[in-house]
């Protein structure tokens, strides 16, 4: 039986604009979000957050001065967010050029200790930041969002009582999560039912949806986005032919001279051993 994470169901929903979903016995319907309609979303966001500093809810820089002057929270924590981001996505570049497996090991866990010390540092600041104007405009986007996606008939007529709708929050957002995930969305664009005719039609893709930008959803238009991407790169890149049957490496294959570096990497292996002898078996981003 197929699960519900499969590319083709996610292309499936993706392609008709909606998703089932299972709740008491039945299904409720996801409507998937419209980009006009998440620009517009965009105005009311900023309405419900001038209406909020209007009753005077602080904003996130007002609560983050505040945080520091009280000792809750410092600069140089704001800095450290800022370097560990940088840290893991360097980190994570260098990986996918070693194949050395001690050194893939050590970096590995280079980058797990320093996405532990991001996700600590984040819960944090978001303790002293959840009750801002920014935060209570969001919540008030996203509630707005749901209500108007959210129904409990396939003609999509009758929408979701209010009431109903914490309740079912938890698998709203582990449907939803399916389609941010771009591993997903890449994969279900090389799903040959869909990049066969994307290919035909790489001179008007809108055409195969049969929408415009008052029609599409934002799903749709990333599905777009990403088999043009593809397209692209296997027309005018030498995709090693290791690869070319994998969409997520297509799509993160960076070229020739990507590929001389990590080469460079490789031919540096002994170097790195020599690091890793130093620092008791431990490297980071900038030794690569």
């Amino acid at each position: 039986m197929k699960k519900e994470s499969e590319p083709s169901l996610i292309l499936l929903d993706i392609l008709r604009g909606f998703s089932k979903i299972n709740y008491k016995d039945d299904y409720l319907y996801l409507k998937h979000f419209i980009v006009y309609d998440d620009l517009h979303l965009a105005e009311i966001e900023l309405q419900s957050f001038n209406s909020a500093i209007k009753m005077g809810v602080k904003n996130e820089d007002d609560l983050i001065k505040n945080a520091i002057e009280k000792k809750f929270w410092s600069k140089e924590e704001e800095e450290t967010i800022k370097s560990l981001k940088w840290l893991i996505d360097k980190s994570n570049q260098s990986l996918s050029k070693v194949s050395d497996w001690n050194l893939r090991k050590s970096l590995q866990n280079s980058i797990s200790s320093d996405q532990d010390k991001l996700d600590s540092l984040i819960k944090k600041k978001q303790s002293i930041i959840s009750h801002s104007a920014e935060s209570f405009a969001a919540r008030k986007r996203n509630s707005k969002t749901l209500l108007n996606n959210i129904f409990v008939d396939e003609e999509m007529k009758t929408k979701i009582d209010e009431d109903d709708l914490f309740d079912i929050m938890p698998l709203i957002n582990q449907k939803v999560s399916q389609f941010i995930d771009i591993e997903n969305i890449v994969t279900a664009a090389f799903d040959p039912y869909f990049f066969d005719l994307y290919s035909l039609n790489e001179s008007n893709p809108m055409s195969i949806l049969n929408k415009d930008i008052y029609t599409i959803t934002l799903w749709q238009k990333n599905l777009l986005v990403y088999a043009s991407v593809l397209l692209n790169k296997l027309k005018n890149m030498d995709i090693p032919d290791s690869i070319r049957e994998d969409p997520v490496k297509i799509y993160k294959y960076q070229g020739q001279a990507e590929q001389k570096t990590g080469e460079n990497v490789v031919h540096g292996v002994e170097d790195l051993k020599e690091k890793m002898k130093q620092k008791d078996g431990k490297l980071s981003a900038e030794d690569f």
